[in-house]
């Protein structure tokens, strides 16, 4: 990709899953990485993932873009390993982060971690169901709307991300970030 070596230390935030499902609104990401920038001012965030519907543009100095610029996973692997903490939703980078025993603050909303990361030993799961009586859903072909329907917080019209995910909120990130980092000491 021409753009190594990555700047030390960083921190690995995943912009998309393979479906939006259980793709962390992308608007509430931005607000994730700026207030992850504010929090741990001496890092870098590294910005990956794949989907070029998906404007994930941040203005900031300390910004490592390489957002629709990973299309083969295997370029991942010594990005995740080498970061001293995830940010993912339920995806491949969350699971890859596992492997790597890298920290991974996951995002969930459609799915119920326990359904994927139980036995991760760095594994920050933020899961915040109570806005839907149906989360998790768990959904394979999209978003079920007759159900996202029942969501407190509901937008108007087509849900586009699930109603639990939205619930997550920057601050909550923070936190699962900064306990990572404390517990990495």
């Amino acid at each position: 990709m021409g753009r190594w070596p990555l700047p030390n230390p960083y921190f690995v935030y995943h912009v998309s899953s393979s479906g939006p499902t259980r793709t962390y609104p992308p608007q509430l990401g931005k607000l994730a990485v700026e207030a992850l920038l504010e929090e741990f001012p001496k890092h870098h965030a590294v910005i990956v993932g794949l989907d070029r519907s998906i404007d994930f543009n941040i203005q900031h100095p300390r910004i490592f873009d390489l957002y629709n610029a990973t299309s083969n996973v295997r370029t991942l692997f010594p990005i995740v390993n080498g970061a001293d903490f995830v940010v993912a939703p339920d995806s491949s980078v969350n699971h890859m982060a596992a492997g790597f025993d890298t920290a991974c603050i996951s995002l969930w909303g459609s799915y119920d971690p326990m359904d994927r990361c139980k036995y991760y030993r760095r594994s920050y799961p933020i899961f915040v169901p109570d806005v839907c009586p149906h989360a998790p859903c768990r959904p394979h072909g999209g978003l079920p709307q007759s159900k996202c329907k029942d969501a407190t917080n509901k937008t108007k019209g087509t849900q586009y991300w699930c109603n639990a995910l939205r619930n997550i909120t920057a601050e909550m990130i923070v936190e699962k970030a900064k306990k990572a980092m404390e517990e990495d000491v």
